[in-house]
Protein backbone atom coordinates (compact mmCIF):
# COMPACT_ATOMS: atom_id res chain seq x y z
CA UNK A 1 0.00 0.00 0.00
CA UNK A 2 1.77 3.56 -0.91
CA UNK A 3 1.86 6.20 1.96
CA UNK A 4 -0.43 8.27 0.13
CA UNK A 5 -3.28 5.65 0.42
CA UNK A 6 -2.57 5.25 3.90
CA UNK A 7 -2.83 8.79 4.59
CA UNK A 8 -6.03 9.33 2.90
CA UNK A 9 -7.61 5.98 5.10
CA UNK A 10 -6.55 7.37 7.73
CA UNK A 11 -7.82 10.57 7.15
CA UNK A 12 -11.21 9.39 6.40
CA UNK A 13 -11.11 7.32 9.94
CA UNK A 14 -10.35 10.24 12.01
CA UNK A 15 -12.95 12.25 10.05
CA UNK A 16 -10.72 15.04 8.91
CA UNK A 17 -12.04 14.94 4.81
CA UNK A 18 -14.49 16.92 3.99
CA UNK A 19 -13.86 19.67 6.83
CA UNK A 20 -14.01 23.30 5.84
CA UNK A 21 -11.75 24.06 9.06
CA UNK A 22 -9.44 22.88 11.65
CA UNK A 23 -10.79 24.44 15.20
CA UNK A 24 -9.45 27.39 16.39
CA UNK A 25 -8.81 28.49 19.75
CA UNK A 26 -9.25 32.73 19.04
CA UNK A 27 -9.48 34.83 16.43
CA UNK A 28 -5.40 35.41 14.79
CA UNK A 29 -3.80 38.79 15.45
CA UNK A 30 -4.82 39.74 11.76
CA UNK A 31 -8.48 39.40 12.40
CA UNK A 32 -8.31 41.53 16.03
CA UNK A 33 -6.48 44.66 14.46
CA UNK A 34 -7.31 45.15 11.45
CA UNK A 35 -8.80 48.51 10.30
CA UNK A 36 -12.25 49.22 9.78
CA UNK A 37 -14.41 52.05 7.91
CA UNK A 38 -16.62 54.69 10.43
CA UNK A 39 -19.83 52.37 9.35
CA UNK A 40 -17.99 49.21 10.62
CA UNK A 41 -15.92 49.92 13.38
CA UNK A 42 -15.56 48.21 16.54
CA UNK A 43 -16.91 49.20 19.93
CA UNK A 44 -12.89 49.20 20.67
CA UNK A 45 -9.85 51.07 20.82
CA UNK A 46 -7.22 49.09 19.85
CA UNK A 47 -3.45 50.53 21.44
CA UNK A 48 -0.43 49.41 20.94
CA UNK A 49 1.85 49.28 23.76
CA UNK A 50 4.78 51.70 24.17
CA UNK A 51 6.82 52.76 27.01
CA UNK A 52 4.94 56.09 27.75
CA UNK A 53 1.73 53.17 27.78
CA UNK A 54 3.44 50.82 29.81
CA UNK A 55 4.47 53.95 32.23
CA UNK A 56 0.98 54.87 32.50
CA UNK A 57 -0.55 51.20 32.84
CA UNK A 58 2.60 50.50 35.90
CA UNK A 59 1.37 53.61 38.19
CA UNK A 60 -1.28 52.90 40.77
CA UNK A 61 -3.21 55.96 41.83
CA UNK A 62 -3.93 56.38 45.31
CA UNK A 63 -7.22 54.55 46.31
CA UNK A 64 -8.81 56.45 48.61
CA UNK A 65 -12.12 56.05 50.78
CA UNK A 66 -14.97 58.03 49.97
CA UNK A 67 -15.03 60.28 53.17
CA UNK A 68 -18.55 61.59 51.95
CA UNK A 69 -20.63 59.56 55.08
CA UNK A 70 -22.61 62.53 56.22
CA UNK A 71 -21.17 63.48 59.74
CA UNK A 72 -17.11 64.23 59.76
CA UNK A 73 -14.52 61.30 60.10
CA UNK A 74 -11.96 63.94 59.80
CA UNK A 75 -11.28 63.96 63.68
CA UNK A 76 -12.32 61.57 66.85
CA UNK A 77 -15.41 60.94 67.91
CA UNK A 78 -15.82 62.60 71.98
CA UNK A 79 -18.22 60.84 73.34
CA UNK A 80 -21.67 62.30 74.19
CA UNK A 81 -24.45 60.46 77.20
CA UNK A 82 -27.15 58.93 75.23
CA UNK A 83 -30.68 57.59 76.61
CA UNK A 84 -29.42 54.48 78.36
CA UNK A 85 -25.81 55.09 78.77
CA UNK A 86 -25.08 53.93 82.23
CA UNK A 87 -21.94 56.69 83.89
CA UNK A 88 -19.62 55.67 86.68
CA UNK A 89 -19.57 58.53 89.03
CA UNK A 90 -16.27 58.56 91.95
CA UNK A 91 -16.90 61.78 93.94
CA UNK A 92 -13.96 62.25 96.50
CA UNK A 93 -14.59 64.78 100.16
CA UNK A 94 -11.93 66.19 102.00
CA UNK A 95 -13.54 64.96 105.11
CA UNK A 96 -13.84 61.67 106.27
CA UNK A 97 -17.67 62.52 108.08
CA UNK A 98 -18.64 63.78 104.20
CA UNK A 99 -21.95 62.56 102.97
CA UNK A 100 -20.12 60.13 100.17
CA UNK A 101 -17.41 59.40 102.88
CA UNK A 102 -17.18 55.60 104.30
CA UNK A 103 -15.11 54.36 106.72
CA UNK A 104 -12.01 54.07 105.58
CA UNK A 105 -12.04 55.88 102.59
CA UNK A 106 -13.34 59.62 101.89
CA UNK A 107 -14.62 58.10 98.44
CA UNK A 108 -17.40 56.68 96.76
CA UNK A 109 -18.76 54.96 93.59
CA UNK A 110 -22.09 55.22 92.05
CA UNK A 111 -23.61 54.25 89.18
CA UNK A 112 -26.43 56.28 87.24
CA UNK A 113 -27.93 55.38 83.88
CA UNK A 114 -29.88 57.97 81.76
CA UNK A 115 -33.02 57.66 81.58
CA UNK A 116 -35.77 58.01 78.77
CA UNK A 117 -35.81 61.62 79.66
CA UNK A 118 -32.47 62.41 79.30
CA UNK A 119 -31.56 62.65 83.10
CA UNK A 120 -29.29 61.09 85.86
CA UNK A 121 -30.11 60.86 89.45
CA UNK A 122 -27.35 61.89 91.73
CA UNK A 123 -28.35 61.64 95.58
CA UNK A 124 -28.34 65.25 97.33
CA UNK A 125 -28.19 66.44 93.97
CA UNK A 126 -31.41 64.88 92.54
CA UNK A 127 -32.11 64.74 88.57
CA UNK A 128 -29.70 66.35 86.32
CA UNK A 129 -30.01 67.00 82.36
CA UNK A 130 -26.89 65.05 80.33
CA UNK A 131 -28.25 64.11 77.11
CA UNK A 132 -25.75 64.74 74.28
CA UNK A 133 -23.29 66.14 76.80
CA UNK A 134 -19.91 65.58 76.65
CA UNK A 135 -17.86 63.85 80.07
CA UNK A 136 -16.34 66.81 81.44
CA UNK A 137 -19.39 68.95 81.23
CA UNK A 138 -21.88 66.01 83.11
CA UNK A 139 -18.84 66.07 85.26
CA UNK A 140 -18.93 70.07 86.20
CA UNK A 141 -22.46 69.63 86.88
CA UNK A 142 -22.37 66.79 89.26
CA UNK A 143 -19.69 69.30 90.72
CA UNK A 144 -22.07 72.32 90.88
CA UNK A 145 -24.83 70.79 92.13
CA UNK A 146 -23.03 69.04 95.19
CA UNK A 147 -21.62 72.98 96.13
CA UNK A 148 -22.64 73.77 99.68
CA UNK A 149 -23.64 69.77 100.09
CA UNK A 150 -20.00 68.13 100.26
CA UNK A 151 -16.74 68.97 101.77
CA UNK A 152 -14.86 70.27 98.97
CA UNK A 153 -16.08 67.99 96.31
CA UNK A 154 -14.14 66.03 93.63
CA UNK A 155 -16.05 64.26 90.86
CA UNK A 156 -14.73 61.66 88.14
CA UNK A 157 -17.06 60.76 85.16
CA UNK A 158 -16.39 57.73 83.09
CA UNK A 159 -19.13 55.97 80.77
CA UNK A 160 -19.35 52.20 81.74
CA UNK A 161 -21.57 50.88 79.68
CA UNK A 162 -23.30 52.25 76.18
CA UNK A 163 -24.87 50.81 73.16
CA UNK A 164 -25.30 54.20 71.37
CA UNK A 165 -21.23 55.13 72.03
CA UNK A 166 -20.68 52.27 69.82
CA UNK A 167 -19.35 50.37 66.82
CA UNK A 168 -20.15 46.89 64.60
CA UNK A 169 -17.65 45.11 62.63
CA UNK A 170 -19.18 42.26 60.85
CA UNK A 171 -18.44 40.10 58.03
CA UNK A 172 -15.22 38.11 57.33
CA UNK A 173 -13.62 39.13 60.30
CA UNK A 174 -12.88 36.17 63.21
CA UNK A 175 -14.65 37.74 66.43
CA UNK A 176 -17.74 40.22 65.10
CA UNK A 177 -19.36 41.95 67.10
CA UNK A 178 -20.11 45.05 68.79
CA UNK A 179 -17.08 47.46 70.35
CA UNK A 180 -17.33 50.42 72.63
CA UNK A 181 -16.34 53.91 71.36
CA UNK A 182 -13.51 55.03 73.77
CA UNK A 183 -12.81 58.83 74.56
CA UNK A 184 -9.74 58.26 72.72
CA UNK A 185 -11.62 57.37 70.00
CA UNK A 186 -11.56 54.51 67.44
CA UNK A 187 -10.32 54.38 63.89
CA UNK A 188 -11.39 52.08 61.30
CA UNK A 189 -8.24 49.38 61.01
CA UNK A 190 -8.21 49.69 65.08
CA UNK A 191 -12.02 48.45 65.02
CA UNK A 192 -10.86 45.75 62.42
CA UNK A 193 -8.24 44.39 64.91
CA UNK A 194 -10.55 44.61 67.87
CA UNK A 195 -12.72 42.17 65.66
CA UNK A 196 -9.99 39.48 65.14
CA UNK A 197 -8.60 40.79 61.67
CA UNK A 198 -9.57 39.63 58.19
CA UNK A 199 -10.29 36.42 57.85
CA UNK A 200 -9.02 36.13 54.14
CA UNK A 201 -5.60 38.68 52.49
CA UNK A 202 -6.08 42.03 52.77
CA UNK A 203 -6.11 42.51 49.31
CA UNK A 204 -8.84 40.56 48.36
CA UNK A 205 -10.89 41.78 51.17
CA UNK A 206 -13.22 44.74 50.64
CA UNK A 207 -13.66 47.17 53.51
CA UNK A 208 -17.31 49.06 53.59
CA UNK A 209 -18.05 51.53 56.35
CA UNK A 210 -21.70 52.65 56.94
CA UNK A 211 -23.17 55.54 58.64
CA UNK A 212 -26.57 56.39 58.66
CA UNK A 213 -27.48 55.81 54.07
CA UNK A 214 -24.63 56.12 53.03
CA UNK A 215 -21.68 53.78 52.45
CA UNK A 216 -17.90 54.16 51.77
CA UNK A 217 -15.66 51.21 50.32
CA UNK A 218 -12.61 50.28 50.03
CA UNK A 219 -9.65 47.54 49.94
CA UNK A 220 -8.52 46.14 53.29
CA UNK A 221 -5.16 47.10 52.38
CA UNK A 222 -5.60 50.39 50.87
CA UNK A 223 -7.16 50.99 54.57
CA UNK A 224 -3.90 50.19 56.24
CA UNK A 225 -1.56 51.27 53.81
CA UNK A 226 -2.88 54.62 53.65
CA UNK A 227 -3.67 56.70 56.70
CA UNK A 228 -5.43 59.22 55.20
CA UNK A 229 -8.34 56.03 54.90
CA UNK A 230 -7.62 54.99 58.85
CA UNK A 231 -10.47 57.52 59.53
CA UNK A 232 -12.15 58.47 62.83
CA UNK A 233 -15.66 56.20 62.90
CA UNK A 234 -18.28 57.48 65.05
CA UNK A 235 -21.59 56.06 67.37
CA UNK A 236 -23.47 54.00 65.39
CA UNK A 237 -21.19 53.04 62.41
CA UNK A 238 -21.06 49.67 61.24
CA UNK A 239 -18.05 48.57 59.19
CA UNK A 240 -18.41 44.97 57.14
CA UNK A 241 -15.68 43.46 55.80
CA UNK A 242 -16.29 41.09 52.78
CA UNK A 243 -14.06 38.57 50.67
CA UNK A 244 -14.20 39.20 47.00
CA UNK A 245 -11.12 37.38 45.56
CA UNK A 246 -9.86 39.01 42.59
CA UNK A 247 -8.86 36.83 39.39
CA UNK A 248 -8.12 37.36 35.73
CA UNK A 249 -8.42 34.93 32.11
CA UNK A 250 -5.69 33.88 30.59
CA UNK A 251 -7.21 32.69 26.81
CA UNK A 252 -5.23 31.81 23.40
CA UNK A 253 -2.17 30.64 22.32
CA UNK A 254 -0.58 29.72 26.62
CA UNK A 255 0.11 26.10 28.07
CA UNK A 256 -2.52 26.86 30.43
CA UNK A 257 -5.62 28.96 29.82
CA UNK A 258 -8.24 29.75 31.96
CA UNK A 259 -9.30 31.69 35.07
CA UNK A 260 -6.45 32.68 37.41
CA UNK A 261 -6.75 34.16 41.29
CA UNK A 262 -4.21 37.18 42.31
CA UNK A 263 -1.64 35.67 44.69
CA UNK A 264 -0.50 38.49 45.53
CA UNK A 265 -1.32 42.24 45.96
CA UNK A 266 -0.30 42.80 42.51
CA UNK A 267 0.63 40.77 39.78
CA UNK A 268 2.02 41.92 36.52
CA UNK A 269 1.36 41.29 32.93
CA UNK A 270 4.86 39.15 32.88
CA UNK A 271 3.52 37.53 35.86
CA UNK A 272 0.28 36.28 34.26
CA UNK A 273 1.52 35.02 31.20
CA UNK A 274 4.29 33.16 33.52
CA UNK A 275 1.28 31.29 36.02
CA UNK A 276 -0.49 30.41 32.50
CA UNK A 277 3.10 28.35 31.48
CA UNK A 278 3.89 31.36 28.81
CA UNK A 279 3.31 31.34 25.21
CA UNK A 280 3.18 28.60 23.59
CA UNK A 281 6.15 28.06 21.03
CA UNK A 282 4.34 25.89 18.57
CA UNK A 283 1.32 28.35 18.34
CA UNK A 284 1.62 31.42 19.59
CA UNK A 285 2.12 34.79 17.19
CA UNK A 286 4.48 36.59 19.35
CA UNK A 287 3.16 39.53 17.77
CA UNK A 288 -0.01 39.30 19.07
CA UNK A 289 -0.24 39.35 22.47
CA UNK A 290 -3.60 41.12 23.56
CA UNK A 291 -4.85 42.69 27.37
CA UNK A 292 -8.71 43.53 27.08
CA UNK A 293 -9.80 45.39 29.98
CA UNK A 294 -12.51 48.95 30.21
CA UNK A 295 -10.97 51.94 30.58
CA UNK A 296 -12.45 55.83 31.34
CA UNK A 297 -12.38 57.83 28.27
CA UNK A 298 -10.00 60.24 29.78
CA UNK A 299 -7.65 57.48 29.95
CA UNK A 300 -7.03 57.10 25.87
CA UNK A 301 -6.82 60.83 25.31
CA UNK A 302 -3.79 60.33 27.66
CA UNK A 303 -2.37 58.31 24.69
CA UNK A 304 -3.56 60.23 21.56
CA UNK A 305 -5.80 57.48 21.20
CA UNK A 306 -9.90 58.70 20.04
CA UNK A 307 -13.00 57.50 21.47
CA UNK A 308 -14.51 54.69 19.23
CA UNK A 309 -17.88 55.84 17.77
CA UNK A 310 -20.08 53.17 18.68
CA UNK A 311 -19.05 53.36 22.06
CA UNK A 312 -20.88 54.51 24.78
CA UNK A 313 -20.64 55.35 28.43
CA UNK A 314 -18.41 56.32 30.95
CA UNK A 315 -15.90 53.52 29.74
CA UNK A 316 -14.53 52.16 26.76
CA UNK A 317 -13.29 48.94 25.63
CA UNK A 318 -9.44 48.57 25.49
CA UNK A 319 -7.13 46.02 23.48
CA UNK A 320 -3.82 47.08 24.53
CA UNK A 321 -1.40 44.99 22.21
CA UNK A 322 2.25 44.00 22.18
CA UNK A 323 5.00 42.92 20.21
CA UNK A 324 7.12 39.88 21.61
CA UNK A 325 8.87 39.21 19.14
CA UNK A 326 10.45 43.04 20.36
CA UNK A 327 13.10 42.43 23.40
CA UNK A 328 11.36 45.93 24.93
CA UNK A 329 7.85 44.05 25.52
CA UNK A 330 9.19 41.48 28.18
CA UNK A 331 10.42 44.68 30.04
CA UNK A 332 7.13 46.57 29.58
CA UNK A 333 4.96 43.66 30.30
CA UNK A 334 6.73 43.47 33.35
CA UNK A 335 5.73 47.16 34.09
CA UNK A 336 2.10 46.51 33.15
CA UNK A 337 -0.35 45.84 36.56
CA UNK A 338 -3.06 43.62 35.45
CA UNK A 339 -6.23 44.69 36.89
CA UNK A 340 -8.93 42.17 38.26
CA UNK A 341 -11.77 41.04 35.39
CA UNK A 342 -8.89 41.77 32.80
CA UNK A 343 -8.49 38.87 29.59
CA UNK A 344 -5.31 38.83 28.29
CA UNK A 345 -5.44 36.57 25.07
CA UNK A 346 -2.12 35.19 22.95
CA UNK A 347 -3.26 34.87 19.08
CA UNK A 348 -2.50 32.04 17.26
CA UNK A 349 0.16 32.21 14.94
CA UNK A 350 -1.18 31.93 11.13
CA UNK A 351 0.41 28.84 11.02
CA UNK A 352 -0.15 27.50 13.70
CA UNK A 353 -3.44 25.30 12.55
CA UNK A 354 -1.46 23.75 10.23
CA UNK A 355 1.61 22.90 13.02
CA UNK A 356 -1.13 21.78 14.68
CA UNK A 357 -2.16 19.27 12.23
CA UNK A 358 0.81 17.94 11.76
CA UNK A 359 1.15 17.37 15.03
CA UNK A 360 -1.91 16.13 16.00
CA UNK A 361 -2.59 13.73 13.05
CA UNK A 362 0.16 13.29 10.55
CA UNK A 363 2.75 12.56 12.61
CA UNK A 364 1.17 9.54 14.03
CA UNK A 365 -0.06 8.49 10.57
CA UNK A 366 3.32 8.82 9.65
CA UNK A 367 4.36 6.56 12.02
CA UNK A 368 1.72 4.27 11.18
CA UNK A 369 2.71 4.30 7.42
CA UNK A 370 6.44 3.72 8.52
CA UNK A 371 5.11 0.62 10.41
CA UNK A 372 3.23 -0.69 7.47
CA UNK A 373 6.43 -0.13 4.84
CA UNK A 374 8.83 -2.04 7.56
CA UNK A 375 6.31 -5.00 7.35
CA UNK A 376 6.54 -5.52 3.54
Amino acid sequence: MKLSTTLLIGLSQIGLIGCSAMPSQGPMAGSISTEHDEQSAPGYSIVDVTPQVSDSLSASAPRLLNTNLGAASNGRAVPRVQIGDTLRLQIWESDERGLFSAPGSKSTDLAATVSASGQIYVPYVGTIDVLNLELEEVRRRVAKGLQGKTVDPEVVVNLADSGAQSVSVLGDVRAPGRFALRESGLRLVDAVALAGGAKEPGYDTMLRLVRGGNVAEIALDDAVSIPRNNVWLLPGDTVELTYEARSFSVFGAVKSSGLKHFETREVTLAEALAASGGLNDSLADRGGVFLFRFEPAEHLREFGVARPPRSHGPLVPVIYRLDFSQTEAFFMASRIQVRDRDIIYAANAPGAEVSKFIEMFLRPLMASASDYTDLQ
